[in-house]
């Protein structure tokens, strides 16, 4: 029965937990013992190497993910609500774009040649393209945090002036199709077709003829609910969505 020495003396966990609950999910035949920093794992079975390379990898990219991250994270000019918010979508991010597969084989060769682990060694010099691909969604998680933060602060400004300019028109209907465009109609039955319509463009738009009220007719299935969402919130109390 193989015994490996598990160490870390940057991460504030309980190994011996984290080892349990993976060994235990896996219903792999074990044994823990801990002395001061580290933990000692012997495997009982046929294949002890796998067994104890599929738990080290579901520790350090599943279990000790989540404090890398957050370390990273933290590194950032912004406020602790955003980085909460980064840290959230950058975990998301990482979860979907890794597979373990290859790093899991990685460690089983890495195991057979030794039977000590330091869990911050490891990560340093065997897991550098993970770490950089979990760097990379942290920064993709911080741009998309701040740009819906840019996007919330226009919402409220093309609001403001919704509110404060007087009407200048009656009744606009707008149309948004399956195809992304958008037909816009006055109570003249003026027609206008958009091929393309962002939100930032339609929003301005209508700001800028400032109905009396405003109809919307959401053909899409539900793909224009961003589109919707701003003008209901921008024109608020002056528009009927119809989907």
């Amino acid at each position: 029965m193989p015994s490996w020495c598990v160490t870390t003396m940057e991460y504030d966990v309980d190994l011996k937990v984290l080892f349990a609950r993976r060994l235990s999910r896996a219903d792999i035949k074990h044994a823990l013992e801990k002395k001061g920093e580290s933990i000692y794992v012997t495997i009982k079975g046929d294949d002890a190497v796998g067994a104890m390379a599929d738990a080290c990898i579901k520790v350090l990219c599943r279990d000790l993910q989540y404090f890398v991250l957050a370390k990273m994270a933290d590194r950032l000019p912004m406020t602790i609500n955003d980085k909460q918010q980064v840290l959230t979508e950058s975990l998301r991010l990482a979860r979907s774009r890794e597979s373990l597969d290859g790093l899991i084989v990685d460690m089983k060769d890495y195991l057979r040649d030794t039977r000590d682990l330091c869990i911050e060694g490891y990560m340093q010099f065997r897991l550098q393209p993970s770490l950089l691909m979990w760097e990379l969604c942290v920064e993709q998680a911080a741009t998309e945090v701040l740009m819906q933060k840019e996007y919330a602060e226009l919402r409220e400004v093309l609001e403001l002036c919704s509110r404060q300019r007087g009407s200048q028109v009656g009744e606009l209907q707008l149309c948004i199709h399956s195809d992304g465009s958008c037909t816009l109609t006055d109570d003249t039955l003026v027609r206008i077709e958009y091929v393309d319509c962002s939100i930032e463009g339609i929003v301005s738009l209508l700001v800028n003829m400032a109905p009396k009220q405003l109809v919307v007719y959401d053909l899409t299935g539900g793909q224009g609910a961003g589109l919707t969402e701003a003008i209901q919130k921008v024109f608020c109390g002056r528009v009927k969505i119809y989907k």
